[in-house]
């Protein structure tokens, strides 16, 4: 029962019952901290997070930068869209989106990364052998959801393309694991005022040195590259905290 409520847990980070809104959507006017306006900043490419008593180095995907030290109140915009049971541990944005200098404006904040874990589970350390019941738990939990999200963008994509590009309809829900991740993708229908705007949901849980940490990636959906896009994304930030961590 125990193993279950975690699943259910895991699954959480990564439906997209309230799907950030877009870059023009919402407020760009992020002010950095005073004592860096007139710096040439850089960015962290990477960052160590605390997640118990273990410290794990978390690094973006190429082009991907943590901006949150320089602009605070773009925490506190990604933590409106994290369940209360969910720790926010980093936001990644692609550098050519963020200021250079003194300007303050942040531009495109359609494409990102979110990186979180599970409160409860923070103290507690899971097995390899746990790690892989658990995946077959969130397997299970997760197909009627995708299912659901299937069919309507089916039905969204048929009334925007009546000549339907067959591999967009395949890729509108996906699957994919290894001994210690297993990642979910689909395309899904935002809950703000977007209309049938629809943004590619790429959702990794990796089991990190008896933690685990989601990483959840979002890009606006135009094409069937911005799906293969966000599976790169997805597969090189595994790859990265894996690799990072031994």
């Amino acid at each position: 029962m125990k193993r279950v409520w975690l699943a259910t847990e895991l699954l959480i980070f990564w439906l997209p019952l309230s799907v950030p809104v877009s870059g023009k959507d919402a407020s760009c006017q992020l002010a950095p901290r005073r004592d860096e306006q007139q710096e040439q900043r850089k960015y962290p490419t990477s960052v160590e997070v605390q997640v118990g008593s273990e410290r794990i180095t978390v690094s973006g995907a190429q082009g991907f930068v943590e901006p949150t030290q320089a602009f605070p109140s773009l925490r506190e915009l990604a933590e409106r869209y994290v369940r209360p049971a969910s720790h926010l541990l980093a936001v990644f944005l692609l550098e050519k989106s963020l200021p250079a200098g003194d300007k303050g404006d942040v531009g495109d904040l359609s494409r990102y990364i979110l990186v979180e874990t599970d409160r409860s589970y923070e103290q507690k350390n899971l097995s390899t052998s746990s790690f892989s019941r658990t995946k077959l738990e969130l397997r299970a939990l997760v197909s009627d959801s995708m299912q659901r999200s299937f069919d309507d963008v089916r039905a969204s994509l048929k009334k925007t393309d009546a000549v339907l590009n067959l591999p967009v309809v395949e890729k509108s829900g996906w699957v994919d694991e290894g001994e210690r991740y297993i990642t979910f993708g689909m395309l899904v229908r935002p809950t703000d005022a977007s209309g049938s705007r629809l943004v590619v949901s790429v959702g990794a849980t990796v089991l990190v040195k008896g933690k685990a940490l989601s990483f959840l990636v979002y890009a606006p959906f135009t094409s069937y590259e911005d799906v293969v896009w966000a599976e790169g994304v997805s597969k090189e930030l595994i790859a990265n905290v894996l690799g990072d961590n031994q």
